[in-house]
């Protein structure tokens, strides 16, 4: 219902992207990523995470730039686009 995205995070990668709250105004995700994980592209509108379990991910955005991130617990990061 919030998006109509074709390549939304929830259905593109719905084994680690779960909605727990939506209105028309916000989504609320929880999102948990195992190790080795490997998902398929998929589309963010703008959003906020805040971080819960430490590690690294690995992002390969449009044009297979590749870009490496370290998350540390009670970090909070923003974002939108393509990854």
């Amino acid at each position: 219902m919030f998006l109509n995205h074709n390549d939304d995070a929830v259905t593109a990668a719905s084994e680690v992207h779960k909605t727990i709250f939506e209105n028309e105004l916000v989504r609320v995700l929880d999102v948990v990523v195992p190790p080795k994980y490997k998902s398929a592209s998929h589309w963010h509108p703008k959003n906020m995470g805040y971080v819960l379990v430490p590690g690294k991910l690995r992002f390969t955005l449009p044009g297979g730039i590749v870009k490496d991130v370290e998350l540390f617990v009670g970090q909070v990061t923003q974002g939108e686009g393509f990854h």
